[in-house]
């Protein structure tokens, strides 16, 4: 037999450079910050039997456990790197904690998106250390005791481990098959270190499978295959693919799960079993020549010792490779049909490409990891920001300095000296005003100037512009109808388009107290109306006005108050009663206007609160200042609510006004206005029954345009001494007197409600906030206020725990920068040492995917070419 080789199989080859890029990104593993970058990493996956576990032990030179019940169970994380001496280090990273499924267990319906590993929950990352050895012989028994731990999650991990831990010294099967779970999330970490070995860090995945042995347990299918997805998914992790010989490859369920990935780009694949092969194989000769099941990086194969080889002992590895290579070098297939893929033949060769390519990896993701650490250092800075430390000594000065500075803000907010904000409150406040005077005068009372003596449809004034309306034909007189949301204009009926106008008015109803405010409910209004307040907080009232009254009603006013003896005369009771009901609807609108003044205040007290006393938002400094700020709020607008109270009953006691000159302006136009709607109604009137006593030719024969248009010539062509004098002319005056009383009436009231809130209201909060949170705190005159200020300032238990986690973050991410930083620099040391300039490399060929772009290679019949550049 031959000499046997040297233990150490070290790769001198792949340079320094290798191992200080791979060992960095090892160490910044460590900082547990997957939450931020993804680092890159090589992902081990394959199907159940497809000799993943011992491609993993060659590749590592580690013995992990063959025992097929047991190396399904949870992935491990192993990571190599040479050394003088062999040390392993192994330990449990637990993301994820254990809830018992109950006596019902776990079904497939349970694997959801939300939760892909059932029974398993996400959990802050605990890392404990297992057990450190430095004699190789222990490892696969280390190992083995470490799954038992992570599938016993509950457990303390410590009694598991070998030679110390009380359940370690027992019967091991009977412990694999009562552990708490079937299946771990979690990561055995296996750091070893040693003469030799490469430069390389591992994930090693439980094979993927279709059926579950147990139907029981057939939910782990889809368990393992999310599992498989989740470190596929990863878009810095290189996908080693193992794919037995033995099998047919297009039924690989790794296969397919990495091209459901679009994963093919970041895929090396790797043969198994190859002596299961003894001829030429079409299937697997397209498959190493890159024509069937195409991954980016190629194919390499591997030959391990079969399960019942003799091979054992400390120089396992090192007879494996001697055996591997005898087998490439002396098998008739691959020395004659498949010798051009000898270079990619060996788990040597395996090695180095995973190093080279690991590294290479790395060094091209370092700029966009120095972005992610830095945008999300930035982002916990400014979370840091939001909740501070609190400070610790002189509490009482910090907490008057604040209150005042929210005092000195409130002061400012209604004096108008505050302009913080793009709109300031006072122009907010002044646009309501506008809006509320714009409603009062949109709601003057309207009165219907048509009556049934004069044979025409009714007719409804709605404001001072209207135009008089003429109907073109008359029709029969339809019944006064209730209407609760009349149109805001005249509209015709789809029956005619001169059908009767009656609305009569229905004051809102069923008001609502919201804050001990009053609230009038929404009118509805037809779809095809224009609301000119709509989107305003007076869209709910704009029809206040409609229907108010009309001659008839008059009439009967005139009549019931007329004095025995006295014919012609209104008495003055006729005016003032109504005067008064014109106004009476101003209750609703100013409750409208009040409530919008407190909601506007009460938002700018609640952003001044928020400006100066935000950052300490977790104490109850912030909570009971913003309760107290209310109530002082409240307690103002009380008092300014009672204030226009009586404005509003000072106009609806009596009607009066010393401004003449305004009430006989309004009355002179609101008169005309009336009398030229009026004789309007009368002629059209009169027009008809010329055509009803055949004096006039019929329109029968006309559209209704054209008749509308010969109604209005004829009824302009008609003179007054034809109509006669009006029947209603007292009406019409009294209804022009009670519309140019609410005029002046409106704009008074308007100004004296507007000048109340601000000189009263405004007034007395600017006048009265001084000290007045420090007096409601107990600070103001406290012989202790320091340790009342100490109190307020004490936060609640989340903001304090939210602080420490983002202080550890920050910390980590300080750590991680800082050696990332030295990374960088000891790569361009290695650059200038190795091409002797003072500049750093440039990567002109990197492609911005992790991974370099490689230049393309002309073919030819004899000589396969691959992407990264090798020749087989």
């Amino acid at each position: 037999m031959a000499e046997e080789p040297a233990q150490t199989q070290g790769l001198e080859l792949v340079g320094q450079k290798v191992k200080i890029l791979v060992d960095a990104i090892s160490e910044l593993r460590n900082f547990g910050l997957d939450h931020v970058v993804q680092l890159p990493e090589l992902v081990l996956v394959g199907d159940q039997s497809a000799g993943k576990s011992s491609l993993m032990s060659a590749l590592t030179e580690v013995q992990l456990p063959k025992d097929q019940g047991i190396c399904t169970k949870c992935p491990a994380n192993i990571k190599t790197s040479p050394s003088d001496t062999w040390t392993c280090q192994v330990s449990l990273q637990q993301y994820y904690k254990y809830i018992s499924p109950g006596p019902r267990g776990v079904e497939s319906r349970h694997v959801t998106k939300a939760r892909p590993f059932p029974p398993w929950v996400e959990q802050v990352l605990e890392v404990k250390k297992f057990k450190t050895i430095t004699n190789k012989s222990e490892l696969e028994e280390v190992i083995k005791w470490a799954q038992i731990a992570l599938l016993n999650h509950d457990e303390d991990y410590r009694i598991f481990i070998p030679g110390t831990g009380r359940r370690a010294l027992g019967d091991f099967q009977q412990e694999r098959e009562s552990t708490e779970a079937k299946f771990s999330p979690n990561v055995i970490f296996i750091e070893i270190s040693g003469p030799g070995l490469p430069a390389l860090s591992f994930y090693d995945l439980p094979g993927i499978f279709r059926v579950a042995p147990d139907p029981k347990d057939q939910y782990l299918a889809k368990v393992i295959e999310n599992l498989a997805v989740k470190y596929i998914d990863r878009p810095n992790a290189l996908i080693i693919w193992t794919l037995a010989m033995k099998t047919d490859p297009s039924n690989s369920s790794t296969g397919k799960v990495i091209q459901d990935c679009k994963a093919t780009s970041r895929c090396v694949g790797v043969l198994t079993n190859p002596d299961h092969v003894s001829i030429r194989h079409l299937e697997y000769e397209k498959i190493l020549l890159g024509k069937a099941h195409i991954v980016r990086h190629g194919y390499y194969v591997t030959k391990q010792p079969a399960e019942n080889s003799n091979l054992h002992g400390p120089n396992y590895h090192a007879l494996a490779r001697q055996e591997e290579t005898e087998f490439f070098d002396t098998h008739e297939l691959w020395t004659q049909d498949w010798a051009s893929f000898r270079n990619r033949c060996g788990t040597s060769a395996i090695q180095e490409f995973l190093s080279t390519q690991l590294a290479t990896q790395i060094l091209y993701s370092i700029p966009n990891i120095t972005e992610k650490v830095q945008q999300r250092t930035r982002d916990v800075d400014q979370q840091l920001s939001d909740c501070p430390d609190l400070p610790e000594s002189d509490m009482l000065n910090i907490v008057t300095r604040l209150l005042a500075q929210v005092s000195n803000d409130v002061q400012n907010l209604v004096n108008g000296d505050l302009y913080d904000l793009p709109t300031s409150f006072q122009n907010e406040w002044t646009t309501l005003c506008d809006r509320f005077r714009d409603l009062i005068l949109h709601i003057k009372p309207k009165v219907t100037v048509s009556h049934e003596s004069d044979h025409a449809e009714v007719i409804e004034l709605i404001s001072d512009d209207d135009e008089p309306f003429r109907p073109s034909t008359p029709i029969r007189k339809r019944p006064a109808e209730q209407v609760q949301s009349p149109p805001a204009q005249r509209q015709r009926t789809s029956q005619s388009p001169h059908s009767q106008y009656r609305v009569i008015q229905t004051p809102p109803t069923g008001i609502k107290r919201e804050n001990g405010l009053m609230q009038a409910p929404p009118l509805r209004l037809p779809a095809s109306n224009r609301n000119q307040f709509a989107g305003t907080p007076f869209q709910s009232v704009e029809n206040l006005g409609k229907g108010f009254t009309n001659l008839t009603e008059i009439s009967k006013t005139i009549l019931s108050n007329t004095r025995p003896g006295l014919p012609g005369l209104v008495n003055i009771k006729t005016y003032n009663d109504l005067c008064l009901q014109s106004v009476a609807s101003w209750k609703f609108p100013l409750e409208i206007f009040i409530n919008e003044t407190l909601r506007m205040l009460r938002q700018q007290l609640e952003n001044i609160l928020k400006k100066r006393l935000g950052v300490y938002e977790q104490t109850q400094l912030y909570r009971t200042a913003g309760t107290y700020l209310q109530k002082f709020l409240d307690g103002h607008m009380e008092e300014q609510r009672k204030c226009l109270k009586e404005l509003f009953e000072l106009e609806t006691y009596r009607s009066f006004t010393i401004n003449r000159a305004a009430i006989l302006e309004n009355n002179t136009n609101e008169l005309r206005n009336l009398q030229q709607i009026r004789r309007s109604v009368r002629a059209r009137a009169f027009v008809e029954k010329q055509i009803r006593l055949g004096q006039k030719k019929r329109l029968t024969d006309m559209t209704m345009e054209e008749r509308s248009k010969e109604m209005n010539k004829r009824a302009a062509e008609i003179r007054d001494e034809q109509l006669g004098p009006d029947p209603f002319k007292l009406e019409l005056e009294v209804a022009a007197y009670v519309r140019g009383y609410y005029m002046t009436a409106a704009l008074r009231f308007v100004d004296s409600v507007c000048l109340s809130v601000h000189g009263k209201l405004f007034r007395s909060i600017s006048q009265s906030i001084f000290y007045y949170l420090e007096t409601q705190l107990g600070i103001a005159g406290s012989l202790d206020g320091e340790e009342v200020c100490r109190n307020l300032m004490e936060e609640d238990a989340t903001t304090g725990r939210k602080r420490r986690e983002l202080k550890q973050e920050k910390h980590r991410l300080t750590a991680f920068s800082e050696r990332l930083a030295r990374l960088v620099e000891q790569i361009r040391e290695g650059d200038n040492s190795e091409h002797g300039q003072s500049e750093p490399a440039t990567y002109s060929n990197y492609t911005g995917d992790g991974m370099p772009d490689v230049p393309e290679v002309e073919d030819d019949d004899d000589v396969m070419i691959v992407d990264d550049g090798s020749r087989l």
